[in-house]
């Protein structure tokens, strides 16, 4: 399926967070600005043989709070990297998240995108 490049933000939350995995699929690097998403947390799910996988997914989970990275104003051909990278098993979806800021002001609520694990892959895996 084919997603437009989004207006919004990126919230990044897993492989993504470590600069070898930005570095690979990104023409440039990018500014990252702090952020959490409420009600959510990362699990490394168990596929059917019982062999945990390497990468996280994101899943729904009331009164948890998963901390990551905000990507601002990716470019056309990094987006369809993401897009690439990420795969059929996770689908750009709208989110909220709180940006941090600095100490001395309030946390602001933005909305986001998010690559979240599609149906298909949640009824799939254990976590």
């Amino acid at each position: 399926m084919k997603y437009p490049r989004p207006n919004k933000p990126i919230f990044l939350y897993g492989t993504l967070l470590q600069k070898k995995w930005r570095d690979a699929i990104f023409t440039q690097e990018y500014t990252l600005k702090n952020a959490y998403i409420k009600n959510y947390r990362i699990v490394y799910p168990v596929n059917p043989k019982g062999k945990k996988l390497w990468y996280p997914i994101l899943v729904p989970k009331f009164g948890e709070v998963t901390h990551g990275k905000l990507l601002f104003n990716i470019t056309e051909r990094d987006w369809k990297s993401l897009l690439e990278y990420e795969g059929e098993e996770y689908e750009p979806s709208l989110v909220y998240v709180m940006q941090n800021h600095d100490k001395n002001s309030h946390n602001k609520k933005i909305a986001a995108v998010c690559f979240l694990p599609t149906k298909k892959v949640l009824a799939s895996y254990y976590y």
